[in-house]
């Protein structure tokens, strides 16, 4: 019997992707918010190998109704170059995870900008 966990549908959905399914999500080593995952797909690096650009794995943050985390925009070095960048949508009171954003981020930019490219529900 398979256990349904309506908190991973975004997973599934990401892994699904025909541009994304093949890519995990590296976390830097600091104290997430509590989140559903399989550990498979994460990999807890230091802040180096986090803002390294990377063909296989996208830097993971979660938004929430306090902000981003971790803080994107104090991430020394982070903004690099072209890249992608992956946000659970994630309601920190509640527990509902509303899904996975993936953005763009340009060569040049020195802030987050939220430039969806894809959705995962």
């Amino acid at each position: 019997m398979t256990h349904y966990n309506a908190k991973l549908n975004w997973l599934k959905s990401f892994q699904a992707s025909s541009k994304f399914g093949n890519m995990t999500f590296k976390c830097l080593d600091v104290n997430y918010p509590l989140f559903e995952k399989k550990d498979e797909f994460f990999t807890k690096v230091d802040l180096a190998t986090f803002n390294k650009i990377e063909e296989d794995r996208i830097p993971f943050f979660i938004g929430s109704q306090f902000g981003i985390h971790p803080n994107i925009n104090k991430l020394e070095g982070f903004f690099n170059g072209r890249k992608h960048v992956a946000l659970l949508a994630k309601s920190l009171l509640s527990g509902l995870v509303h899904g996975l954003i993936i953005y763009e981020q340009l060569e040049g930019e020195e802030v987050f900008m939220s430039r969806k490219i894809a959705e995962f529900m």
